[in-house]
């Protein structure tokens, strides 16, 4: 079945047997659709018979389950209109459809993720997740630098202990830092913690210590 998809941040459009469908984003990890919208016709005569809306709708099983919308149905010249909370519908389609690489955020680059976040943010959908994931992506890079400083001071300690004794301390700190950055992520998604300081707190520790054994090293 032919797509059209206009930008990765735009809304989108497809094609589907019964008409047209058209929805605002597609959230890879949830499986939803937000801002999602059902344009039925008839394709001979293009004359609209029924418009859905939802502000999210979910595929469960072989049915779309819809929430927070609205149903417009147009027959014999007369339109009726109603409102729901929930509601479902079977569609010839699947979330495959909706589903491009180009939107998942584990992918995005920086400038993409800020983007993807600011639309969440605009149309009221959880985005604290990616907001981690995204201080995450900035403070990755000086994750190479801290554990380096951590490095030095143990590298002069070792003393008679050997080579091996060094290699195996900083294998150890090394898995300490990535589960601690493991923990704090975890408390970041669950908004114990600021996406900030989730993604940001072991980097900062971590540097703290090195500073200490830095200082407290004899020279």
């Amino acid at each position: 079945m032919p797509r059209q998809r206009i930008s990765a941040f735009e809304r989108h459009w497809l094609t589907g047997t019964d008409g047209f469908y058209n929805y605002d984003l597609y959230d890879v990890r949830k499986g939803s659709v937000y801002g999602f919208s059902i344009y039925q016709v008839d394709l001979n005569t293009f004359a609209m018979q029924r418009r859905v809306y939802a502000r999210e709708a979910k595929y469960q099983g072989d049915q779309w389950f819809l929430r927070q919308g609205w149903e417009r149905t147009f027959q014999r010249g007369k339109s009726k209109f109603t409102t729901f909370r929930t509601d479902r519908m079977r569609l010839p389609i699947t979330p495959d459809f909706f589903h491009n690489p180009d939107d998942d955020p584990d992918v995005m680059k920086i400038r993409e993720l800020r983007t993807y976040i600011q639309k969440l943010k605009r149309l009221g959908f959880d985005y604290v997740r990616y907001a981690v994931n995204l201080q995450a992506k900035l403070s990755f890079p000086t994750v190479s630098l801290i554990l380096t400083l951590i490095a030095v001071p143990f590298s002069f300690t070792t003393g008679k202990r050997g080579a091996l004794y060094g290699i195996g301390i900083s294998i150890v700190m090394g898995i300490a830092f990535w589960f601690f950055l493991a923990l704090t992520k975890s408390m970041g998604y669950l908004e114990i913690f600021n996406p900030f300081l989730a993604a940001w707190t072991p980097n900062i520790l971590a540097t703290l210590f090195a500073l200490y054994m830095l200082f407290k090293l004899r020279t």
